[in-house]
């Protein structure tokens, strides 16, 4: 590959992933809630911007598909997505901002846009 369409492509990569953070950050309000609280709203929550808590979790999914969920203080779990975003906090107790969306396929699920320990 020529070097300049190379650098053509990591340009339109960087621009891609700001563009999605400068949407997510634009996504009206923050609704911090625990993930308990989400399960509860699941539907009324859909399509916003969340903070919950918890603990980043491994589980095996409908078809035996791998998924990181974050796991409540009472069990509740909510599908972690990008992987990328969360994997390296496995086992981890982490404060996750995203969209909250209803999947037919694996349940509710948060779109991370940011993910600290604590």
């Amino acid at each position: 590959m020529r070097a300049w369409r190379r650098i053509d492509l990591l340009a339109l990569a960087a621009a891609a992933g700001a563009a999605s953070a400068i949407l997510l950050a634009g996504c009206g309000s923050l609704t911090r809630l625990s993930v308990s609280a989400l399960a509860e709203r699941e539907q009324a929550l859909s399509g916003q911007r969340v903070e919950t808590q918890g603990i980043v979790r491994f589980r095996r999914g409908r078809g035996g598909r791998a998924h990181l969920v974050l796991e409540g203080a009472g069990g509740e779990e909510v599908v972690l997505t990008p992987v990328r975003s969360v994997k390296r906090y496995l086992d981890q107790r982490v404060t996750v901002t995203g969209r909250l969306e209803a999947s037919p396929l694996v349940g509710r699920l948060i779109e991370v846009g940011r993910v600290r320990r604590g």
